[in-house]
């Protein structure tokens, strides 16, 4: 399998909203190693979580695609996306949470990793506090 790296940068920091959705092709599911994000939160107590959204995404705006580490492997299919005419639902569940507090860099890994069903997604989601004007975000997996 190809192995795939994203790196974006969100300006904004809304709570109870999806921050970060990375998205499968209709043909293509995908495995994420590592999650990671970093940030300068200007009040103290939000927390961040990454699970499924009850609903993915709708037109995304201006997504990336993940860029292969072999020049020689095929193009990537998963896509980070920012923000959308209808943002992601609120996941049921979630696989990771922090409280997180000023200065912060989470680094969440998946020894087995987590997969992205096919036409779906994960998101990392704002559940509750905080302000912050840029999130610097990186993912890695393989398709």
């Amino acid at each position: 399998m190809a192995v795939y790296s994203l790196g974006q940068r969100a300006t904004g920091f809304t709570a109870g909203t999806a921050l970060w959705e990375l998205r499968t092709a209709a043909a293509a599911r995908a495995r994420l190693h590592v999650v990671s994000l970093s940030a300068s939160i200007a009040t103290s107590g939000p927390r961040l979580a990454l699970g499924r959204p009850a609903a993915i995404g709708v037109t995304p705006t201006s997504p990336q695609t993940w860029l292969a580490h072999d020049p020689n492997d095929p193009a990537g299919t998963v896509q980070g996306a920012l923000a959308w005419g209808t943002g992601p639902t609120a996941p049921v569940g979630f696989f990771v949470q922090r409280l997180v507090f000023n200065q912060v860099i989470l680094y969440w890994t998946f020894p087995v990793p987590l997969v992205i069903a096919i036409s779906s997604s994960v998101v990392v989601w704002n559940i509750a506090g905080g302000t912050s004007t840029v999130v610097d975000m990186f993912t890695r997996g393989d398709e």
